[in-house]
């Protein structure tokens, strides 16, 4: 029987019920000035709730020890690991807005455009998605019928 967990799903937009499909934890043990060690483990998600499956890694290592207390704010337990979690697909750092789903232009390519920006910000890649927008902003202009500037045209802003 799968071993069942919360995590976040990025379909249901929150902490759902999930069913472990796979977990493969990993340690390492190492150290140049003393003895340190890692690990993480590698899991396989299905949401309860609608289906979506997902991967998601959690991390601790011997250098994100957190001190940890009991209710009355004194040591009983000693150092705990703080733990680290990533998921793939990456969580939407923008939602993307309804009209993007919806046949707004006879573009393709601007709709393609529209979608590699916004999986830029998914992937934290921000001079990626700020070249993406001005290249949507540009192709957009275009199918409107609005010239581009002249490069030898002395705008000033």
């Amino acid at each position: 029987m799968p071993d069942k967990d919360t995590a976040l799903c990025r379909t249901c937009s929150g902490r759902r019920n999930v069913v472990v499909l796979a977990d493969e934890p990993v340690r390492t043990e190492e150290g140049f000035f003393g003895p340190t060690w890692s690990e993480t483990r590698y899991r396989i998600l299905a949401c309860a709730g609608c289906g979506t499956r997902f991967f998601q890694t959690i991390s601790i290592n011997a250098d994100d020890l957190i001190e940890h207390k009991d209710n009355d704010g004194e040591k009983s337990f000693g150092m705990m690991p703080k733990e680290t979690f990533q998921y793939w697909p990456p969580f939407s750092h923008r939602k993307r807005p309804e009209w993007v789903d919806y046949d707004w232009t006879k573009k393709e390519s601007l709709k393609s455009l529209l979608d590699e920006t916004y999986t830029a910000l998914d992937n934290d890649l921000g001079v990626l998605a700020a070249i993406g927008m001005r290249t949507v902003f540009d192709s957009a202009s275009e199918e409107l019928g609005i010239n581009p500037p002249s490069p030898t045209s002395s705008t000033k802003y």
